[in-house]
């Protein structure tokens, strides 16, 4: 059985469907703080899934859940996952993200889980002289979230080095797709620019616009969650984005071509945390995951302009 914590989110629920599909058993766990019941729609009533709603922070009840269930690998996904978040309560994103991560690898230890998958993401490599990024760059955090995830990656690796825990670290970059939650001001760009376009609302763009994202599509990261789950390799930290970067003017560009109509933006300060320059490296990924992406920008724009539409769609909110 795999345990997938923070199920109920964009990346979680994509990935238990994937999995579910696949014919896995999934056991999901999430607090539903960030994450939605209804993106479980889907997969609730499939009998290869068990959902509870549980904190990664809650030792009694994930001491019951171990106890009852054969746990063979783990998918940690719950997170805090705002730059903005994380810099208005430091306290709380630290207290979920690190202490949370520490909590799921220890009941790892305990009950002998034979792997445990940690997003990471892009964000701890903050502002690099150079790109594309390789994960052997000195890690440069700009943002208490960035800070959290450099150490879930310690905690990852001292579990390996000293109880042969085995560990995959994925450092996401900029992930967007189905189930991402439009109204959420903390979703990635991509979400907020084509929710607002749905309601003809202007663009918010922070900055000038020049600055440049990886971004890759919710189908691809879902894939490298199965590969890292899958390979030989006992410990590992993989770069999980497309090799290639865009700049957020050239975005809205993209996204004007797909919709067929002018954009209205508007120009917003820069937010603290937020980093000029992000493109992977993924050759390491390529060669020790098998990892390859399949779906280009714009392909994934317009499967992400299609679902939305086909969810919001209503009197209020349409193209």
């Amino acid at each position: 059985m795999i345990l997938i914590t923070g199920v109920a989110g964009f990346i979680g629920s994509n990935t238990a469907e994937y999995f579910i599909n696949k014919g896995y058993e999934i056991l999901g766990i999430d607090n539903l703080y960030s994450g939605r019941y209804e993106n479980l729609s889907e997969i609730i009533s499939n009998k290869n899934f068990k959902f509870f709603k549980i904190d990664v922070l809650d030792d009694d009840s994930l001491s019951e859940i171990f106890k009852k269930y054969d746990i063979r690998y783990i998918i940690h996904l719950a997170s805090i996952v705002s730059v903005e978040e994380s810099m208005r309560n430091p306290k709380l994103v630290t207290k979920v993200n690190v202490e949370g991560t520490l909590n799921i690898l220890e009941f790892a230890r305990r009950f002998d889980v034979d792997k445990v998958i940690i997003a990471s993401s892009a964000s701890v490599y903050g502002e690099q002289e150079k790109i594309p990024i390789k994960e052997s760059f000195t890690l440069k955090p700009k943002s208490i979230y960035a800070a959290t995830n450099v150490m879930k990656e310690y905690y990852a690796k001292i579990y390996y080095e000293n109880y042969s825990l085995r560990c995959i670290c994925l450092r996401y970059f900029n992930v967007y797709g189905k189930k991402q939650d439009p109204r959420n001001p903390y979703s990635g760009v991509i979400t907020r620019f084509i929710y607002k376009a749905m309601k003809n609302e202007a663009l918010e763009i922070y900055g000038d616009g020049m600055q440049t994202r990886d971004f890759i599509h919710i189908y691809d990261v879902v894939k490298a969650n199965f590969l890292a789950m899958n390979t030989s390799k006992r410990f590992g930290i993989y770069n999980i984005g497309t090799g290639r970067s865009v700049r957020i003017l050239d975005l809205v560009g993209i996204l004007e071509k797909i919709l067929g109509k002018k954009l209205k933006t508007i120009f917003l300060p820069e937010r603290k945390g937020d980093i000029r320059y992000s493109q992977a490296d993924i050759s390491l990924a390529k060669k020790e995951l098998k990892f390859k992406p399949e779906i280009d920008l714009e392909e994934g724009l317009k499967l992400t302009v299609d679902w939305f539409m086909s969810r919001y769609e209503d009197s209020n909110i349409r193209f």
